[in-house]
């Protein structure tokens, strides 16, 4: 029989900005859900540091690729951390 879900999902809505997160647990790991939701809160908890651009102008394309990459450095280190410690 197999597992449950291990994916998470999450959201966020701010003035000019609504941000989806999804992370797709490793259900073949033991720890497969608990890093989908790190990855999510982190996503999140980035976001919520700092958004591209102004709501009244949207950010350009070069803006969305530099917080996509910080989102997922981020994202990253947290899973790094947490696989060190388990």
């Amino acid at each position: 029989m197999g597992k449950g879900c291990e994916d998470v999902c999450d959201w966020l809505t701010q003035p000019g900005l609504t941000c989806l997160v999804v992370a797709d647990g490793a259900g073949s790991r033991s720890m497969a859900r608990d890093g989908a939701a790190l990855a999510v809160l982190s996503a999140l908890e980035t976001v919520r540091a700092g958004q591209p651009g102004q709501p009244s102008q949207p950010a350009d394309e070069s803006i969305l690729t530099s917080w996509l990459q910080a989102i997922f450095a981020s994202v990253r280190e947290q899973i790094a951390a947490m696989a060190a410690s388990g």
